[in-house]
């Protein structure tokens, strides 16, 4: 039943009976990131400039991006000290309760 890849990720078995052959991906292959998504070094970079003290306006045209995206990624990602945090946002949130079974 479903779909079971073998591990050389090569042919493609349904209910035991091979439907087709696909190309093996690349282990290391990285997936870019869309452009709707800030990238890591454009986290990076907002919370070094934020730290400097430019103002929103500013970082929002040195990374060519509208002032709200900026504004939102600073809300986001802002620490109780105050300081911003750019990997802030690949950690889970500490008061989020798990999903009830």
């Amino acid at each position: 039943m479903g779909q079971h890849l073998r591990p050389s990720g090569d042919t493609v078995y349904r209910d035991g009976v091979a439907i087709k052959t696909v190309v093996p991906l690349h282990r290391l292959a990285v997936r870019g990131i869309g452009s709707r998504y800030l990238s890591e070094d454009e986290r990076i970079q907002i919370a070094e400039l934020r730290r400097d003290g430019v103002s929103v306006a500013t970082i929002a045209e040195q990374v060519n991006r509208a002032r709200s995206t900026i504004c939102r990624e600073l809300k986001r990602n802002v620490g109780s000290s105050c300081a911003v945090r750019p990997h802030g946002v690949l950690l889970p949130p500490p008061n989020v309760r798990a999903r009830p079974p």
